[in-house]
């Protein structure tokens, strides 16, 4: 006989054979069975891996049971990053996997996570400004996700420049006057 126990660290669950945690974190099977273990993270947390008997990293978990075994998985905090475009046009985009916004403006990130965002002005408007982000050097914001967070990328419209040519009639062969009637 043989034993099998579950540490979690964070919040989340791990099931298997025998095994609840964190109610119930210990199971005793027979020499020689393998034992599947699987884990549901918490609200507000991630699943980011797992260590010990015979398990590592983020995939399935089978345990085989030829002696006692011991297994910790890990649930890490993770925080939403919400983006809003204010003013004209424009995108903001993120170094990693989540945010390109207008069309995807929010994701969650691990606590640990530090985002990089990058705002670029379309349709001829420049980026203007960051608000409510920590970090800011010209058009890009960077953000350590070790809470919630709500930025917001201002763009200025398009500017044109207006040309106003005044032609003489001896050049152009026309006259053209402005009357003033009150």
């Amino acid at each position: 006989v043989s034993t099998a126990s579950v540490t979690i660290a964070g919040s989340g669950t791990v099931t298997g054979p025998q095994i609840g945690c964190p109610t119930d974190c210990l199971g005793t099977y027979n020499h020689g069975t393998s034992v599947t273990l699987t884990q549901l993270a918490g609200s507000g947390y991630r699943f980011t891996g797992r260590s010990g008997g015979t398990c590592t990293g983020i995939n399935a978990c089978v345990v085989p049971m030829d002696m006692a075994r011991a297994v910790t998985a890990t649930f890490t905090p993770i925080f939403p990053l919400n983006v809003t475009i204010a003013g004209s046009t424009g995108t903001v985009t993120s170094n990693v996997a989540g945010i390109n916004c207008p069309t995807d403006c929010s994701e969650d990130y691990l606590n640990t996570a530090t985002v990089i965002l990058t705002a670029t002005g379309t349709n001829g408007a420049t980026f203007g400004s960051w608000t409510g982000c920590p970090t800011v050097a010209g058009n890009t914001c960077t953000v350590a996700m070790s809470q919630a967070r709500n930025v917001t990328a201002t763009f200025n419209p398009p500017t044109f420049l207006l040309t106003a040519a005044f032609m003489l009639a001896a050049n152009y062969g026309f006259y053209s006057s402005f009357k003033h009637q009150e």
